[in-house]
């Protein structure tokens, strides 16, 4: 039996991480899947309408067409926004609910807000299977600097004496991102560093496997798959207090959470909350094998938005008046500014 097609459009950046391949893997079970990679983010092309409604499905991965697209789209859509892309605009939201699109939600924050609107939504948390925990001594901290998290932070939150070895790897989401670190510190905190372009899966995954904490590199995520390694493994995972990290972990019970206000952390309880962590991370792994059963169902069930097309384009319209109202607050009150405080006095 000839398999349906699926246009599998996701954000070109993804090349690099490989991000979507969990859900290329459930989707291939059912679907002959085209992969398509959208530019627009760094100024090049979204993908052709054209193209997509060559298939009988469409997915989105994280990018979403623009709406004046998105109206020439003819196969059923659903799509995953990422909560570090999303945008928390009601008018937004209106204008996405005019559109037949349904929602897979990895973050709780996401499907909170979209209980407003009426596109259907299928909350999921995804894990990887789990494996063995690695017996370690000490404090070993593993910290990627992607650019969300500085030194700094850490500096603020972490006493270098509770550290016993820091491995460092340097690799920043945008190039040429600058970073830099005393010769005090590197002392102080014990610091080996890795400042390499590209590091193999094999080598990046032994530096975490001999570390027993993991620093997680950015404020927000999509889905956090960086973090969601260091879970499966056992690790005492740190990162900042918001999404999707705050719906995988407890502040002190199986995991260490910041904000800009908190003091210093203590991290003489390691074992005990890598134990935790291990424990709740396998009940999350058993809820997610049977959670991801019903991605294609949800996919193939027949949905049409109530709507018009009068209410279409009204809310479209509204959308776009307050994305302007937007940009002019802030060309007003922080671009301009900005830069008046840079000039240099006659």
């Amino acid at each position: 039996m000839q398999k349906l097609r699926l246009a599998f459009i996701d954000h070109s950046f993804h090349k690099k991480s490989r991000s979507g391949d969990f859900l290329r893997r459930i989707f291939s079970d059912h679907f002959e899947i085209t992969d398509y990679w959208d530019e627009s983010w760094q100024g090049g092309a979204t993908v052709p309408p054209e193209e997509i409604n060559k298939h009988d499905y469409a997915f989105y991965f994280q990018v979403l067409n623009p709406f004046h697209e998105l109206e020439r789209i003819r196969v059923p859509m659903l799509w995953a926004p990422m909560y570090d892309g999303i945008k928390f605009n009601y008018f937004y939201w209106k204008a996405i609910s005019q559109f037949d699109i349904k929602i897979l939600s990895f973050s709780k924050k996401i499907t909170s807000w979209l209980t407003a609107f009426s596109n259907p939504v299928l909350p999921l948390q995804y894990y990887i299977p789990p494996t063995e925990i690695e017996q370690i001594q000490g404090n070993r901290v593993f910290f990627w600097y992607r650019g969300g998290i500085t030194f700094n932070d850490i500096k603020r939150l972490i006493d270098p004496r509770q550290i016993d070895r820091f491995t460092l790897f340097e690799n920043p989401d945008k190039e040429g991102q600058t970073f830099s670190i005393s010769k005090e510190d590197i002392e102080g905190y014990k610091i080996e560093r890795v400042v390499e372009s590209f590091l193999p899966k094999e080598r990046y995954s032994k530096l975490v496997r001999d570390s027993n904490i993991f620093i997680a590199p950015r404020k927000k995520e999509g889905i956090g798959m960086s973090f969601i390694e260091a879970l499966a493994a056992g690790k005492c995972v740190i990162g900042y207090d918001d999404a999707t990290l705050c719906e995988y972990v407890t502040h002190g019970i199986d995991g260490l959470l910041f904000t800009e206000n908190t003091p210093r952390l203590d991290l003489s309880k390691t074992d005990a909350i890598r134990h935790a962590a291990a424990e709740r991370y396998s009940i999350g792994y058993d809820r997610w094998l049977l959670e991801r059963k019903a991605i294609l169902p949800f996919l193939t069930a027949p949905y049409r938005a109530q709507t018009s097309h009068f209410s279409r384009s009204l809310w479209v319209f509204l959308y776009r008046v307050s994305a302007f109202k937007r940009k002019v607050r802030y060309y007003i009150f922080v671009k301009v500014p900005g830069k008046a405080k840079t000039l240099k006095k006659p």
